[in-house]
Protein backbone atom coordinates (compact mmCIF):
# COMPACT_ATOMS: atom_id res chain seq x y z
CA UNK A 1 0.00 0.00 0.00
CA UNK A 2 3.06 2.49 0.78
CA UNK A 3 4.45 2.13 -3.12
CA UNK A 4 1.18 1.80 -4.60
CA UNK A 5 -1.05 4.23 -2.58
CA UNK A 6 -1.56 6.96 -4.02
CA UNK A 7 -0.82 6.58 -7.58
CA UNK A 8 -0.79 9.49 -10.27
CA UNK A 9 -3.65 8.94 -12.39
CA UNK A 10 -6.27 7.10 -13.36
CA UNK A 11 -7.59 6.58 -17.11
CA UNK A 12 -11.87 5.64 -17.32
CA UNK A 13 -14.80 6.52 -19.42
CA UNK A 14 -16.97 9.13 -18.44
CA UNK A 15 -20.04 8.02 -17.60
CA UNK A 16 -18.81 6.33 -14.57
CA UNK A 17 -17.31 9.65 -12.99
CA UNK A 18 -20.38 10.07 -9.88
CA UNK A 19 -20.92 6.33 -9.61
CA UNK A 20 -17.47 5.33 -8.91
CA UNK A 21 -14.54 7.82 -9.47
CA UNK A 22 -16.11 10.32 -7.28
CA UNK A 23 -16.46 7.46 -4.46
CA UNK A 24 -13.21 6.27 -4.56
CA UNK A 25 -11.72 10.06 -3.96
CA UNK A 26 -14.15 9.88 -0.72
CA UNK A 27 -13.47 6.16 0.46
CA UNK A 28 -9.53 7.54 -0.33
CA UNK A 29 -10.08 10.29 2.18
CA UNK A 30 -12.27 8.51 4.63
CA UNK A 31 -9.65 5.34 5.40
CA UNK A 32 -6.43 6.35 3.57
CA UNK A 33 -6.58 9.95 4.95
CA UNK A 34 -5.93 11.36 1.39
CA UNK A 35 -6.66 11.39 -2.40
CA UNK A 36 -5.64 7.57 -4.31
CA UNK A 37 -4.87 9.92 -7.74
CA UNK A 38 -4.24 13.95 -8.45
CA UNK A 39 -5.25 13.09 -12.14
CA UNK A 40 -8.36 11.38 -14.19
CA UNK A 41 -8.00 10.90 -18.06
CA UNK A 42 -11.23 10.07 -19.81
CA UNK A 43 -10.97 7.76 -22.78
CA UNK A 44 -13.52 8.20 -25.21
CA UNK A 45 -15.58 5.06 -25.94
CA UNK A 46 -15.60 3.05 -29.21
CA UNK A 47 -18.49 2.69 -31.39
CA UNK A 48 -19.62 1.82 -34.93
CA UNK A 49 -20.20 3.44 -38.04
CA UNK A 50 -23.93 4.34 -36.71
CA UNK A 51 -22.44 5.84 -33.68
CA UNK A 52 -23.09 2.92 -30.97
CA UNK A 53 -21.49 1.65 -28.52
CA UNK A 54 -20.01 -1.49 -29.14
CA UNK A 55 -21.22 -4.32 -27.36
CA UNK A 56 -20.60 -7.88 -27.36
CA UNK A 57 -23.55 -9.38 -25.13
CA UNK A 58 -25.10 -12.28 -26.80
CA UNK A 59 -28.37 -12.00 -24.47
CA UNK A 60 -31.26 -10.35 -27.26
CA UNK A 61 -32.88 -6.69 -26.70
CA UNK A 62 -29.33 -6.42 -24.13
CA UNK A 63 -27.06 -5.73 -27.24
CA UNK A 64 -26.08 -5.11 -30.59
CA UNK A 65 -23.92 -7.43 -31.01
CA UNK A 66 -21.56 -5.11 -32.80
CA UNK A 67 -18.36 -5.67 -31.83
CA UNK A 68 -14.85 -6.09 -33.37
CA UNK A 69 -12.63 -8.35 -32.17
CA UNK A 70 -9.22 -7.25 -31.71
CA UNK A 71 -7.97 -10.79 -32.07
CA UNK A 72 -9.34 -10.74 -35.71
CA UNK A 73 -7.78 -7.44 -36.31
CA UNK A 74 -4.41 -8.32 -34.49
CA UNK A 75 -4.72 -11.94 -37.02
CA UNK A 76 -5.10 -9.43 -40.12
CA UNK A 77 -3.10 -6.22 -39.56
CA UNK A 78 -0.97 -6.97 -36.11
CA UNK A 79 -1.53 -5.24 -32.99
CA UNK A 80 0.75 -2.60 -33.57
CA UNK A 81 -1.97 -1.32 -36.48
CA UNK A 82 -4.36 -1.92 -34.06
CA UNK A 83 -3.39 0.01 -31.21
CA UNK A 84 -1.64 2.80 -33.64
CA UNK A 85 -4.48 3.39 -35.53
CA UNK A 86 -6.88 3.33 -32.49
CA UNK A 87 -4.83 6.02 -30.61
CA UNK A 88 -4.04 8.18 -33.90
CA UNK A 89 -8.01 8.42 -34.24
CA UNK A 90 -9.25 8.84 -30.59
CA UNK A 91 -9.24 12.53 -30.45
CA UNK A 92 -8.86 13.67 -26.65
CA UNK A 93 -12.52 14.01 -25.08
CA UNK A 94 -14.45 12.42 -28.31
CA UNK A 95 -15.27 8.86 -29.07
CA UNK A 96 -14.09 6.97 -32.63
CA UNK A 97 -16.33 5.14 -34.90
CA UNK A 98 -15.19 2.18 -36.66
CA UNK A 99 -16.52 0.86 -39.61
CA UNK A 100 -18.23 -2.74 -38.51
CA UNK A 101 -20.56 -3.03 -41.42
CA UNK A 102 -24.02 -1.80 -40.19
CA UNK A 103 -25.95 -0.66 -42.69
CA UNK A 104 -27.82 2.48 -42.84
CA UNK A 105 -30.90 0.61 -41.28
CA UNK A 106 -28.96 -1.10 -38.46
CA UNK A 107 -28.67 -4.79 -40.23
CA UNK A 108 -25.06 -6.70 -40.30
CA UNK A 109 -23.98 -6.75 -44.24
CA UNK A 110 -20.77 -8.91 -44.60
CA UNK A 111 -20.28 -7.16 -47.71
CA UNK A 112 -19.61 -3.76 -45.77
CA UNK A 113 -17.29 -5.28 -43.49
CA UNK A 114 -14.15 -4.94 -45.58
CA UNK A 115 -12.06 -6.43 -43.50
CA UNK A 116 -11.79 -3.83 -41.07
CA UNK A 117 -10.02 -1.05 -43.29
CA UNK A 118 -9.81 1.17 -40.60
CA UNK A 119 -6.34 -0.12 -39.48
CA UNK A 120 -4.77 -0.13 -42.85
CA UNK A 121 -3.71 3.64 -41.30
CA UNK A 122 -1.07 1.49 -38.70
CA UNK A 123 -0.66 -1.31 -41.14
CA UNK A 124 0.85 1.15 -43.94
CA UNK A 125 2.45 3.23 -41.35
CA UNK A 126 4.49 -0.30 -40.01
CA UNK A 127 5.19 -0.74 -43.74
CA UNK A 128 6.37 2.50 -44.43
CA UNK A 129 8.79 2.46 -41.38
CA UNK A 130 10.14 -1.11 -42.30
CA UNK A 131 10.93 -0.09 -46.23
CA UNK A 132 12.69 3.47 -44.81
CA UNK A 133 14.91 1.08 -42.21
CA UNK A 134 15.60 -1.61 -45.67
CA UNK A 135 16.93 0.78 -47.50
CA UNK A 136 19.26 2.38 -44.50
CA UNK A 137 20.55 -1.12 -44.32
CA UNK A 138 21.78 -1.44 -47.99
CA UNK A 139 23.52 1.91 -47.44
CA UNK A 140 26.30 0.56 -45.00
CA UNK A 141 26.50 -0.53 -41.55
CA UNK A 142 24.86 1.32 -38.53
CA UNK A 143 27.44 4.18 -37.66
CA UNK A 144 28.74 3.28 -34.22
CA UNK A 145 28.37 7.05 -32.98
CA UNK A 146 24.55 7.02 -34.10
CA UNK A 147 22.98 8.14 -30.67
CA UNK A 148 25.48 11.05 -30.57
CA UNK A 149 27.22 11.43 -33.99
CA UNK A 150 30.14 13.55 -34.49
CA UNK A 151 29.16 15.58 -37.49
CA UNK A 152 31.51 17.89 -39.84
CA UNK A 153 29.13 21.00 -40.10
CA UNK A 154 30.66 21.85 -42.85
CA UNK A 155 29.41 19.55 -44.97
CA UNK A 156 26.08 19.50 -44.00
CA UNK A 157 23.46 19.92 -46.30
CA UNK A 158 20.79 22.26 -45.52
CA UNK A 159 18.41 19.02 -45.72
CA UNK A 160 20.65 17.08 -42.52
CA UNK A 161 19.79 20.96 -40.74
CA UNK A 162 16.51 20.53 -41.52
CA UNK A 163 16.01 17.13 -40.53
CA UNK A 164 17.70 17.38 -37.17
CA UNK A 165 15.80 20.60 -36.40
CA UNK A 166 12.14 18.78 -37.42
CA UNK A 167 13.65 15.74 -34.97
CA UNK A 168 13.75 18.21 -32.16
CA UNK A 169 10.66 19.88 -33.16
CA UNK A 170 8.88 16.64 -33.21
CA UNK A 171 10.41 15.72 -29.92
CA UNK A 172 9.35 19.00 -28.18
CA UNK A 173 6.02 18.54 -29.37
CA UNK A 174 5.76 15.18 -28.51
CA UNK A 175 6.19 15.80 -24.65
CA UNK A 176 3.98 18.47 -24.79
CA UNK A 177 1.14 16.27 -25.94
CA UNK A 178 1.97 13.35 -23.85
CA UNK A 179 1.89 15.72 -20.72
CA UNK A 180 -1.13 16.79 -21.69
CA UNK A 181 -2.57 13.57 -22.66
CA UNK A 182 -3.16 14.41 -26.34
CA UNK A 183 -2.33 11.03 -27.10
CA UNK A 184 -3.87 11.38 -30.76
CA UNK A 185 -2.03 14.54 -31.30
CA UNK A 186 1.14 12.63 -29.76
CA UNK A 187 0.55 10.12 -32.50
CA UNK A 188 0.08 12.36 -35.23
CA UNK A 189 3.07 14.01 -34.76
CA UNK A 190 5.33 11.26 -35.23
CA UNK A 191 3.00 9.90 -38.05
CA UNK A 192 3.79 13.31 -40.01
CA UNK A 193 7.30 13.38 -39.20
CA UNK A 194 7.94 9.80 -39.89
CA UNK A 195 6.41 9.37 -42.86
CA UNK A 196 6.08 13.02 -45.15
CA UNK A 197 9.62 14.67 -43.35
CA UNK A 198 11.47 11.38 -42.92
CA UNK A 199 10.60 8.90 -45.56
CA UNK A 200 8.91 10.72 -48.14
CA UNK A 201 11.68 13.58 -48.16
CA UNK A 202 14.91 13.06 -46.45
CA UNK A 203 15.07 9.61 -47.45
CA UNK A 204 14.85 10.52 -51.15
CA UNK A 205 16.65 13.66 -50.70
CA UNK A 206 19.93 11.31 -49.34
CA UNK A 207 19.68 9.13 -52.57
CA UNK A 208 21.70 12.13 -54.40
CA UNK A 209 24.75 11.59 -51.76
CA UNK A 210 24.11 7.46 -51.58
CA UNK A 211 24.68 7.69 -55.37
CA UNK A 212 27.56 9.87 -55.16
CA UNK A 213 30.77 9.89 -55.55
CA UNK A 214 31.73 11.73 -52.33
CA UNK A 215 32.31 9.22 -49.24
CA UNK A 216 32.59 12.13 -46.69
CA UNK A 217 29.08 13.19 -47.79
CA UNK A 218 27.88 9.80 -47.82
CA UNK A 219 28.79 9.31 -44.05
CA UNK A 220 27.94 12.23 -43.05
CA UNK A 221 23.69 11.80 -44.13
CA UNK A 222 24.02 8.24 -42.95
CA UNK A 223 25.01 9.18 -39.44
CA UNK A 224 22.58 12.23 -39.55
CA UNK A 225 19.88 9.14 -40.94
CA UNK A 226 20.50 6.62 -38.46
CA UNK A 227 20.51 9.22 -35.66
CA UNK A 228 17.04 10.65 -36.44
CA UNK A 229 15.45 7.17 -36.96
CA UNK A 230 16.90 5.55 -33.86
CA UNK A 231 15.05 8.95 -31.98
CA UNK A 232 11.89 8.44 -34.48
CA UNK A 233 11.43 4.67 -33.19
CA UNK A 234 11.82 5.71 -29.57
CA UNK A 235 9.38 8.39 -29.63
CA UNK A 236 7.14 5.89 -31.47
CA UNK A 237 7.84 2.57 -29.11
CA UNK A 238 4.40 3.77 -26.69
CA UNK A 239 1.94 3.19 -29.67
CA UNK A 240 3.62 1.10 -31.63
CA UNK A 241 5.95 -1.59 -29.35
CA UNK A 242 6.70 -4.77 -31.70
CA UNK A 243 8.24 -3.47 -34.44
CA UNK A 244 9.96 -0.79 -33.07
CA UNK A 245 11.55 -3.33 -30.93
CA UNK A 246 12.50 -5.47 -33.83
CA UNK A 247 13.79 -2.42 -35.71
CA UNK A 248 15.89 -1.61 -32.54
CA UNK A 249 17.52 -4.95 -32.66
CA UNK A 250 17.97 -5.23 -36.27
CA UNK A 251 19.36 -1.84 -36.56
CA UNK A 252 22.14 -2.42 -34.50
CA UNK A 253 20.93 0.26 -31.69
CA UNK A 254 20.78 -1.92 -28.56
CA UNK A 255 24.43 -2.00 -29.03
CA UNK A 256 24.26 1.72 -27.22
CA UNK A 257 26.15 2.40 -23.64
Amino acid sequence: MKFYYPTNTLSTAPEILFFWVARMIMAGLEFMGEIPFSEVYLHGTVRDELGRKMSKSPLPGKSYNNSIDPLDVIEKYSADSLRFTLVMLTATGQDVQLTVGFDKDGNLNEKLREGFKDFEIGRNFATKIWNAARFMQMQGATPTDFARPELDTSILSSDDKHILFKLQDTINACGENLEKFRFNDYAKELYDFIWHNFCDWYVESSKQAFFGDDSARKDAVLKVMHHVFSQAIRLLHPVMPFVTEELWHAMGYNGEH
